[in-house]
Parts: C-alpha cells; structure tokens; sequence
C-alpha cells in the first residue's frame, strides 16, 4: 500500500486516479471534506433519517435522487403537484395510489424498513437497505466503486458499534449536519 499526499487533492485527484487504474492498480481519493458527506453515505444517511421521521421532506428527497432510487427532479415536481400542501411523504404515497410505479415500490421497500428497524439493530437494518436496494452494487458501479463498497460497509460497522455501546434506535445513528 502507498499513498500519494497532495495540497489540493480536489483538483488534481481524479486524474491521478485515472492514471493508478490505468495501470491496473486501485486508488480511492477523499475529496468529499468527510465520510458522511460522500455521495453514497449521505443517500444512506438521508433514507435513515425519513425511516426515523418520513415528514422530513429533504432527507426524503435527497434520498430518491440518489441512484438508490433514481428519482427525477422533474418526477419530484410531478409528485408534489399531486399534494401541494402535505408532508412530502404524503404526496408520494398518493402517486403510488395512482399507478406512479416508482413511487410504489418506494413506498414497499420504506414500509419493509421500518417494520424491519423496529426488530432489528441499525446494522442489520443499514445491510437490509443495502440488500432491498441493491445499493452496494449500486455503489460499486459508480465513478470509484470498491472505495463506495467499502465506505457503505464501513457505515453498517459503525452502526454496529453504536449498539454494542447501548444506544438504540435510528436517531443517533444518524449525525446532524
């Protein structure tokens, strides 16, 4: 293992990435100013908070525009114009009502989670995210896919250490931004 030390690693990064798998070798850069707010954390991290709270309308959103579920900005204004003036979790279980297809299996797989976090610990319910959205293969298909992989499994170990130390519950799984 090496490690390349650079003083602005954000706009140079990607091409030394670039060149190291060029080569055949893997790279991984931190460019994200912090593991939470890395692209694939932080649609994890959103989809715990509106399994905690679904009246959380920008934890819900930031949540389906993550490749995780895929949404639109178009299909989010689509959603709202269904209910203008209800939580936003609301007006997407009304497009299910309706047919919208996307927003119907959105609305199974939170309702699987959140009977599923209500038996299980956060890291069996972070691995149970993973599994019903396919997010780590999801991950691993994105621009530095095996560093994705392994920050999203990090996350679970996480999860797991803040059980063994007492707490419970989704709510302090969960950093405040």
């Amino acid at each position: 293992d090496f490690c390349i030390l650079m003083r602005s690693p954000r706009s140079r990064s990607e091409y030394y990435i670039k060149a190291l798998t060029e080569e055949g070798l893997t790279g991984t850069a931190d460019n994200s100013g912090g593991f939470f707010q890395t692209r694939e954390i932080s649609a994890v991290v959103n989809l715990l908070l509106a399994l905690d709270n679904p009246l959380l309308d920008v934890e819900l959103t930031g949540a389906m525009l993550s490749p995780m579920f895929s949404f639109t900005d178009d299909e989010l204004a689509e959603i709202r114009l269904c209910k203008k003036r209800v939580p936003f979790y609301l007006a997407v279980a009304e497009s299910a009502k309706e047919g919208n297809e996307k927003c119907t299996k959105l609305i199974d797989i939170f309702d699987k989670l959140r009977y599923y976090a209500a038996t299980h610990p956060a890291d069996e319910l972070i691995m149970e995210i993973y599994r019903l959205t396919n997010w780590l293969e999801l991950a691993r298909a994105m621009p530095f896919g095996d560093g994705r992989r392994s920050n999203l499994l990090l996350l679970a170990e996480y999860a797991k250490y803040y059980d063994t130390m007492g707490y419970k519950g989704l709510g302090g799984v969960c950093p405040t931004f």
